[in-house]
């Protein structure tokens, strides 16, 4: 609740059941509904949405040294209040908020296999998500004192990629890790000028290392 021109609730209920079919497996299965309501306070217009969401991970102790895990799921996020109803401007590019905005849903899945023994341990893992109506920022307009811009529901965006990393515990006290990502994240379709360019904040390659 706030000045930005509107006012939001949103209540939610979460379950998950955790299964042992036999003593290698374990299944673990999750779900949860939002209510997303919205209030427009210069119109007086009232939104409401009802999102469903879950996960389902699946673990497999191959053996004392290997463990193999996978998981699906889908997510969703609402629109902020800035997104629905502030404007801002910053030096001669101004964002205008858009009220008709949709939620972002996301739908993913990963598959991970992780190799411990004595003390080392080393995991590598394959995911892949594809966000629909990700919000951004569209240009309506360009003028030589003026750009204007837009937040809409403008394009898909996927992501894939690997991540691996790995942990050498070298006594009771001290351990040394590193791990390292490749991700390949790009807008498909929407809106024209966003199709095969990267998403904006998302690195292609990331390290670490840690003591």
């Amino acid at each position: 609740r706030g000045g930005a021109g509107g006012r939001q609730q949103t209540s939610a209920g979460f379950a998950q059941m955790t299964l042992a079919p036999a003593p290698a497996w374990t299944i673990v299965a999750g779900a949860r509904v939002d209510r997303w309501e919205s209030h427009n306070q210069v119109t007086d217009a009232d939104r409401d949405e009802t999102s469903p969401s879950g996960r389902v991970a699946v673990a497999w102790q191959a053996s004392g040294a290997w463990s193999v895990r996978g998981s699906v799921y889908r997510a969703h996020r609402t629109p902020t209040l800035n997104e629905l109803h502030r404007n801002f401007r910053v030096g001669d590019t101004l964002t205008v908020a858009n009220d008709a905005l949709a939620p972002e849903r996301l739908t993913g899945g990963e598959a991970s296999a992780l190799w411990a023994a004595g003390r080392a341990s080393a995991r590598a893992t394959l995911f892949a998500t594809t966000l629909d109506e990700a919000v951004a920022n569209v240009t309506l307009s360009t003028t030589p004192t003026l750009t204007t811009r837009q937040r809409q529901n403008a394009a898909t965006g996927r992501s894939r990629g690997i991540e691996v990393e790995g942990e050498w515990r070298l006594d009771a006290r001290w351990s040394v890790g590193g791990q390292a990502t490749v991700t390949r994240a790009e807008f498909a379709g929407g809106a024209a000028g966003l199709d095969g360019l990267d998403v904006p904040q998302v690195p292609r390659y990331q390290a670490a290392v840690s003591a």
